[in-house]
């Protein structure tokens, strides 16, 4: 597991992914949520009740999904792996 986790991580390296990018990227690509994604974001948040999204995946992607798919409310968390961007 820790060398799948190591090759992942090499090959994200590689790809110098840029946070301002991002968006463009998700725009561009074909992730989507689930039917009925809508209806259940937006009566958890009419309800006031928390949505936690534990993910294995990349944190900044799925954020960035939700995001655009307009369903970003204040009562969703994310927990997951969030990418460390440099600097320069």
């Amino acid at each position: 597991m820790l060398w799948k986790w190591t090759q992942v991580h090499e090959l994200l390296i590689q790809q110098r992914i840029r946070k301002d990018l991002l968006a463009q990227a998700v725009k561009e690509s074909s992730a989507m949520l689930r039917e009925g994604y809508k209806v259940f974001f937006d009566r958890l948040t009419e309800q006031q009740m928390p949505l936690l999204i534990f993910s294995a995946g990349v944190g900044d992607v799925l954020e960035e999904v939700i995001r655009q798919n307009n369903v970003f409310h204040p009562n969703v968390h994310i927990i997951s792996n969030y990418m460390d961007f440099d600097q320069t």
